[in-house]
């Protein structure tokens, strides 16, 4: 009877202490799985990784962020692995010059012909403007003009951020006259700059890119030429991208009995990007 006692003590003993070892091994995952660390990110913000991470997270564990911190709560496995997640898609951000070059150039052609002088047969005689002696006089001129220049503009930036440069005036323009009767001037902004946003992936440049390039065609009335581009384009970093280009001819033609006057012009406007990386 004392045997059977003492061996039901002894189970009874081995019972409790499994239990405990138990109680122990599943608290020390349970102190693992909620262990929270607090990681500060090198380029890029924690909106933007936690979606990559997310899928990663181990079963149970949480995931949050502010701006440059993200807050985890997982498994040491896990969070070693989403470290090595972050070694990747949180690289530093690449330093770039972004550099557009806006053109003009136009071409002129104008042509002059007129006819003067008199002739006459038998009493007859038919006289044109300017006759200075019997017999006619052809007189024709042709000139060619051209004019071409670039606006170069170039600015530093973080890849991913945005980034704007311009340079320009204010013209004063005639406003509206008041209920006291004086004429308001009011101010019209001539600017030639750009917008620029870009990503870069290995080699490869992608930009939003708005662009303006304004003239000033008449100072009295403050009238302008406006240009203006907005897109996406991409390509190789260091190489000139083609963003757009706009043409435009005119051609004016006077003609009389004695005279012919012709004069056509021919002007493109032109516009291209360029990123390197700066090291």
């Amino acid at each position: 009877m004392n045997r059977a006692c003492r061996a039901g003590r002894i189970n009874s003993n081995v019972f409790l202490w499994g239990l405990v070892w138990l109680t122990v091994l599943f608290c020390s995952s349970t102190v693992h799985a909620n262990e929270l660390v607090v990681i500060e990110l090198n380029g890029r913000t924690a909106e933007d990784v936690i979606p990559l991470l997310q899928p990663m997270l181990a079963p149970g564990g949480s995931i949050s962020g502010l701006k440059d911190k993200l807050i985890i709560r997982t498994t040491p496995s896990n969070l070693a692995e989403l470290r090595s997640m972050l070694e990747v898609i949180d690289a530093p951000p690449r330093s770039l010059l972004v550099t557009v070059r806006q053109g003009n150039s136009a071409r002129e052609r104008e042509v002059d012909v007129e006819v003067s002088g008199s002739i006459g047969n038998n009493g007859a005689s038919v006289t044109v403007p300017e006759a200075q002696s019997e017999g006619i006089e052809v007189r024709a001129r042709a000139q060619d003009s051209g004019r071409s220049g670039n606006t170069i503009q170039s600015i530093r930036v973080l890849e991913g951020n945005p980034a704007y440069i311009a340079v320009g005036q204010s013209i004063p323009i005639r406003g509206s006259t008041g209920a006291d009767g004086r004429e308001y001037v009011e101010y019209r902004d001539v600017v030639t700059g750009f917008y620029a946003t870009p990503r870069v992936r290995g080699q490869r440049v992608t930009v939003a890119l708005s662009t303006s390039a304004d003239t000033v065609s008449n100072r009295v009335s403050g009238a302008a030429r406006i240009q203006r581009a907005d897109t996406v384009v991409s390509g190789e970093l260091g190489e000139w991208i083609e963003v757009g280009s706009i043409s435009g001819t005119g051609d004016n033609q006077e003609t009389g009995i004695i005279f012919f006057r012709s004069n056509r012009s021919d002007s493109q406007r032109t516009i291209y990007l360029k990123v390197d990386e700066v090291r």
